[in-house]
């Protein structure tokens, strides 16, 4: 993520911290909306992308005003605090600015999707903030896949199973609905489909595939700094065939036992204890959202450090334990 990294250097000063609270917020002033009845404000309010092409670019962001179901009210507060919950824990991993990055980059392919169908189908799409929430499920499950939910609030399943049933639901959404264009599948096999909640046409094809590319970009910036991090380990242990770095200890190493490497710059460094990505090519920085300016700490202190703040004459200083 060194693009964010960058950027986050420069404007993440306008992060939204606790983003999903305010979120979540939204979705329950939605479902009042909807539960008193107010069904003109909520159409005033839905992602409408003929309305919008006309002016209406209120939308573009008060979409988000819907509850993620309609259900009982207990199993609303259940759904409200699972997505707290998920959004609460990447902005923990993230830092406020990544996690903000990538819930709006999601509400902005939403707002493209709606207006890619309605322009090339001529259908007026209302989406809804389904696959705004999958998109985050996907990327806790890819941050935490062995963390376990209970599914009907009994059965034990780790995040990465779930996960795989959400793609492959999307998988078959996307490759069902382009096909449908050219294929006219059999009643039965509809009905199956249509039970499982897939509806194979090019629309609702293109609203899974826009509406998830945040996803999926994600995905793939997980497993290039993956990769990198394997090339990284094959360097330390004396694989690197140039020989450029130079690992393991001695007089230039660290508490860590990994190497500075000569000629390298880190570019992450613990504000605590100094740990840096090139003492641990796989450990994970955060930046603190508590913290005023730019600390990054390692995965041993993200959540145990004092945090920093701006005293009476405006200088930075770190709180007292």
């Amino acid at each position: 993520m060194d693009f964010l990294d960058k950027l986050e250097k420069k404007m993440g000063r306008f992060a939204i911290p606790r983003l999903m609270l305010y979120i979540t917020v939204a979705y329950a002033v939605g479902y009042i909306l909807y539960w008193a009845g107010a069904n003109a404000v909520l159409e005033a309010l839905a992602l409408n992308a003929e309305k919008i092409l006309h002016g209406q670019v209120w939308r573009i962001v008060t979409f988000v005003v819907q509850p993620p179901t309609n259900a009982m009210p207990l199993f609303l507060i259940i759904t409200l605090y699972f997505y707290y919950m998920i959004g609460s824990i990447l902005e923990k991993q993230w830092g406020a600015f990544k996690f903000n990055v990538y819930f709006f980059s999601g509400m902005i392919l939403h707002v493209i999707a709606a207006i890619v169908i309605f322009l090339i189908f001529g259908v007026n799409m209302m989406m809804s903030v389904y696959y705004l929430n999958l998109s985050l499920f996907m990327a806790y499950a890819l941050e935490m896949p062995d963390n376990t939910i209970l599914l009907f609030f009994i059965i034990p399943f780790k995040t990465k199973w779930l996960a795989y049933i959400d793609a492959a639901y999307i998988l078959l959404t996307v490759v069902l609905g382009y096909l449908s264009i050219a294929v006219t599948f059999p009643y039965q096999f509809q009905s199956v489909m249509s039970s499982m909640g897939i509806r194979p046409s090019p629309t609702n094809a293109t609203a899974a595939a826009i509406s998830m590319l945040n996803f999926v970009i994600f995905y793939f910036i997980v497993l290039s700094r993956k990769r990198s991090g394997r090339k990284s380990r094959n360097s330390s242990s004396g694989q690197n065939s140039g020989g450029y770095y130079r690992y393991g200890g001695g007089a230039s190493g660290n508490a860590y036992g990994g190497g500075a490497a000569y000629g390298a710059v880190p570019r992450h460094r613990c504000s605590i204890c100094g740990r840096t990505d090139l003492d641990d090519p796989n450990e994970e920085f955060r930046y603190c959202t508590s913290c005023e300016g730019s600390f990054e700490y390692c995965s041993r202190h993200i959540h145990k450090h004092p945090h920093v703040h701006r005293d009476a004459n405006g200088n930075l200083t770190r709180d007292l334990k």
